[in-house]
């Protein structure tokens, strides 16, 4: 039975904090399925497993300028555990890091291996880092090459997802472990893909591909059905680049007035995506139509600052904004498993809306029944806000889902407060019953 209230912790007692990631609950041996870490590393990252499988584990990074490494005022990554059997989160390592850490990079399938970016917010540096949660350390392998012309603003670890062979950088790949050594590194104006040799040590620069526009947000998220394909937010718009030729393949022309501050791929349903943007709007896509979005939410009063699908469910949306709410939304219509009591004869929803030429016209309010296409539907199975979690008292920029189960989720204000979530059982019990 989930606990009806949410587990609190702080991250940092006076450094401001942008970023928290779940940490993966399974690992693969090496990145080559041989011995390339040594039997020593093998063992340690065994260990580390047995220890931690299946645990509500969260990483979280601080961000206070000037702060010193080799002081003890120096910037953290710090490893929470949530415990559901007390409703409490628990501070398992703290690991100093060299500068702001503005974004936290899980690899997906090793728990030992972690991108990070670090710098204040003009100067920034990918770091590829090994860390021992048990022992608290954190050892810099390599640093990706930067300019200073192109501002870093996310890393991307190439998805497991690899059941069909990819072809990358003019080369095809049909080893699952050569695929996730690779990375993408999205800067103002271009994207870059990396490949990591074997020792960890070195990066090979594979293509790059120009946005159009020179400002990003980091909106970027790897697509989970095509692994030769990323879609990148560049300014007001959303692009999608095939990896294999380096070029723009789709884009979405003004999916935010003001910019593109988040984007997820639905995990469940390929070519639909969420965005959320400086408009304070989430928007629902398909990116073979990208004229229209499916769906449109008026979501905060201010910017979107991150949006995510669940994992498993991807009915159920999270959306955060610097307004300091944070909102689960039921998005059942356009998902791949629409709730029962949904009108769902219509295979294709993009008739979501109205019919003004204006898409802000279009915006469904947090407390109305969610748009044209759930007139029909009752109450409890329309789309629309589930809950709006108001445990912050400060801008929230990040959330993340546990990757243990489906129904717990993190959250992480700017004043370095940690919040622990769950799904209202209601929720959960409409979808699985």
């Amino acid at each position: 039975m989930f606990s009806s209230g949410a587990a609190v912790q702080s991250v940092s007692a006076d450094k401001p904090c942008r970023c928290v990631e779940a940490l993966p609950t399974a690992t693969s041996a090496t990145l080559d399925g041989g011995d390339s870490l040594g039997a020593g590393a093998d063992a340690a990252l065994d260990d580390f497993d047995e220890v931690h499988a299946d645990k509500h584990l969260f990483l979280a990074g601080t961000q206070r300028l000037g702060a010193e490494e080799d002081t003890g005022d120096a910037n953290e990554i710090v490893l929470f555990e949530y415990l559901e059997a007390g409703n409490k989160l628990e501070t398992r390592a703290r690991m100093k890091h060299p500068g702001e850490v503005w974004q936290l990079a899980p690899h997906a399938t090793r728990r030992d291996l972690l991108l990070t970016i670090a710098g204040t917010g003009v100067e920034r540096q990918g770091m590829l880092f090994r860390f021992d949660a048990d022992a608290g350390s954190l050892n810099e392998l390599a640093r990706v090459p930067t300019t200073t012309d192109h501002t870093l603003r996310k890393l991307l670890w190439h998805p497991p997802e690899t059941s069909a062979a990819g072809s990358l950088g003019g080369e095809d790949f049909e080893d699952d472990h050569e695929l996730s050594e690779r990375f993408l590194a999205v800067h103002d104006g271009l994207v870059r893909l990396w490949d990591v040799e074997q020792s960890l040590t070195q990066m090979d620069d594979i293509g790059t591909c120009s946005l159009p526009s020179p400002r990003s947000l980091g909106a970027a998220c790897w697509d989970p059905h095509h692994i030769h394909e990323v879609s990148v937010g560049s300014g007001d718009k959303v692009v999608g680049i095939d990896l294999r030729s380096m070029e723009i393949t789709r884009r979405i022309d003004g999916a935010h007035k003001l910019g593109v501050r988040d984007l997820d791929y639905n995990p469940n349903k390929p070519y639909h995506l969420v965005t959320g943007g400086e408009d304070r709007r989430v928007k629902f896509w398909d990116v073979r139509k990208p004229d229209q979005p499916l769906k449109v939410i008026l979501a905060h009063d201010h910017w979107v600052g991150a949006v995510r699908y669940n994992r498993f469910h991807d009915q159920l949306v999270l959306s955060a904004g610097t307004d300091s709410h944070v909102s689960l939304w039921r998005l059942s219509s356009i998902s791949s498993a629409p709730l029962l009591g949904l009108d769902d004869d219509d295979d294709d929803a993009s008739d979501v809306g109205n019919d003004s030429d204006d898409p802000d016209d279009r915006d469904t309010d947090a407390h109305s029944k969610g748009g044209a296409s759930t007139a029909a539907s009752t109450s409890e199975t329309a789309d629309g806000l589930v809950k709006s979690y108001e445990d912050h008292a400060d801008s929230v920029y990040s959330v993340a889902w546990s990757a243990a189960e489906a129904w717990v989720f993190a959250s992480l204000s700017i004043d370095g407060k940690l919040v622990v979530n769950h799904v209202p059982s209601a929720e959960k019990y409409k979808i699985l019953l």
